[in-house]
């Protein structure tokens, strides 16, 4: 006769009273026998670190960080500080700008590399410089370039106690498939070298990435990249037609604003892993009598702005007003030589404007450029 089965919840009640009686007498062993300092608790710890190891330091939440040109290095001291209405007041993060690469590695000849010992500041982020595009061609180019320029890059970090590293790679090409991988892979290669090694890894992006298309995929770069540096100035050039830094709004005039470029890079990357960047700076376009540029326009810090047209301004005749629509402040003017001028720039009150509507979209980072600008 067939031997009959126990019902299956009494062969599971056994079998769970049957592990809970192994825990309890393995428990009391170990509670008996090992002491807590012993070496059983010191591999248990190891393993604990292995399983979840310390996390790069990261941008913390209602922050602000300040970009420190290396050529502004010792003629201000290093008490840096935010513009005084700035918001929000507390300075987090220094970012040093920086170091540079050749096509070999990195540039141990050139003003930011030599006056790597003249900063200290703590915490704070090395900036690799990446502006040239004929380097920045060869260097995506030759894969061997990429490992001595990452390799050399994460050492001097180390050396000089830099809590991670911002790849400033400022590309102004077409964006062919071919090139967006080439930066994603450098990208991705960069990250993972620098993570290894405990440190954050954060890159700049254009404001007008999005509207202007350049060639970096968001949705790859995301997954290597701790931070994204959003540039929200520069969306008029220098060499193009004059206009607000980067405009709040963009009604009829601008084609683009500050409020889309938002709402787009919000779209595409969690909004904790955003910081957006303001330029504390202006041009001033030299313009016919259509306002049309007649050369390249000349830049000017806010400090220069203050002093030549705020403060008191020094030409006549001279029109100082905030657009209503960009949040920025225009100047018009007429040198000694009868050549007029138009000048757009952002300052604090525009800051101000723009970080409320970052806010509403739940992005609490910001920072500036630059130190000694304001």
């Amino acid at each position: 006769m067939p031997r009959r089965k126990a019902p299956k919840k009494w062969g599971k009640l056994v079998v769970f009273l049957i592990v809970i009686s192994s825990i309890i007498v393995l428990v009391n062993r170990d509670n008996s026998a090992t002491p807590k300092n012993s070496t059983q608790s010191s591999l248990i710890k190891v393993i604990e670190e292995k399983i979840a190891p310390n996390s790069p330091p990261k941008f913390s939440q209602n922050s602000a960080s300040l970009f420190v040109p290396y050529w502004t290095l010792g003629a201000s001291g290093k008490a840096y500080q935010l513009p005084k209405t700035a918001f929000p007041s507390n300075l987090e993060t220094v970012l040093y700008f920086g170091i540079a690469p050749t096509t070999t590695g990195i540039d141990k000849t050139e003003s930011g590399f030599n006056n790597l010992s003249d900063f200290s500041q703590q915490p704070a982020f090395l900036v690799i410089r990446m502006t040239d595009e004929a380097i920045i061609s060869s260097i995506l180019n030759h894969p061997e370039a990429q490992s001595t320029i990452i390799g050399e890059t994460i050492a001097l970090t180390k050396q000089y106690g830099f809590q991670g590293i911002v790849l400033d790679l400022e590309h102004s090409v077409l964006p062919t498939a071919e090139v967006i991988q080439q930066i994603t892979d450098l990208v991705g290669n960069f990250s993972e070298k620098t993570r290894s090694e405990n440190l954050a890894f954060a890159i700049t992006l254009y404001g007008d990435t999005l509207y202007r298309q350049r060639p970096y995929n968001l949705e790859q770069l995301d997954n290597s990249v701790d931070e994204f540096l959003i540039m929200a100035y520069d969306f008029h050039k220098s060499y193009g037609e004059p206009g607000p830094n980067f405009p709040l709004n963009k009604g009829s005039l601008y084609g683009y604003d500050f409020k889309t470029m938002i709402e787009q890079f919000s779209a595409a990357i969690a909004p904790e892993k955003l910081t957006v960047i303001f330029g504390l700076y202006g041009y001033d376009w030299s313009v016919d009598s259509q306002n049309r540029p007649l050369k390249p326009a000349k830049s000017l810090t806010l400090n220069q702005i203050r002093g030549k047209f705020l403060t008191e301004c020094q030409f006549s005749p001279c029109t100082v007003y905030r657009d209503d629509l960009s949040a920025e402040t225009s100047v018009k003017y007429t040198d000694n030589t009868g050549q007029k001028h138009v000048v757009w720039f952002e300052d604090s009150t525009s800051v101000a404007e723009k970080v409320l509507f970052l806010n509403s979209k739940g992005i609490q980072k910001i920072g500036y450029w630059a130190w000694g600008y304001y």
